[in-house]
């Protein structure tokens, strides 16, 4: 078992771990960032996602986790912890079973289906803009529908505090 070193690519089924804790099985995601990995937690036994950031990236993920930690909704990815370790920053998320709003498209749902989805990532949307946050990446790839029908809104990596606007302000 090792800790994560080098450019992060382990995790396809190895002993890495990150934290000593979370076991990486497989990379599920690659972006700009960094990768995403479903991993396993045996403290608590059950899957979680990890995203580790490319190495510079320290001040994005403890953005992203604190955005994150500040939404509480159910159509919006729950982060679970975030650290750094060997030098990298990483991010512990809720597992997501399903595929992105990009997959399920071309499958045809029907207009009725595709405006509930979609009415379920506006609301997770609308908890973002709530706590002053603004997503700022939103695609198809950045919406999840789950197996069990839930939608959820993932990737606040570019999010960005809503500045206020002056003929927003009543006095």
């Amino acid at each position: 078992m090792v800790e994560v070193t080098g450019d992060g690519e382990e995790g396809d089924g190895d002993d890495t771990l990150i934290a000593g804790r979370y076991r990486l099985l497989a990379r599920i995601g690659k972006g700009a960032s960094g990768s995403v990995y479903r991993a396993r937690d045996p403290a608590l036994d059950r899957t979680v996602a990890i995203k580790l950031l490319q190495p510079g990236d320290l001040e994005a993920a403890e953005q992203e986790a604190k955005v994150l930690a500040r939404i509480e909704h159910p159509n919006v990815v729950r982060v679970l912890e975030h650290g750094q370790c060997s030098g990298r920053r990483y991010l512990v998320l809720e597992y997501l079973q399903g595929r992105d709003f990009h997959e399920w498209l071309q499958e045809g749902p029907s207009v009725a289906e595709i405006v509930a989805k979609f009415a379920a990532a506006a609301r997770g949307l609308g908890a973002a803009h709530e706590q002053g946050l603004i997503h700022r990446d939103v695609k198809p790839g950045n919406l999840i529908l789950e197996e069990n029908g839930r939608v959820v809104v993932i990737d606040f990596g570019f999010a960005a505090p809503i500045a206020p606007r002056e003929h927003d302000r009543v006095e």
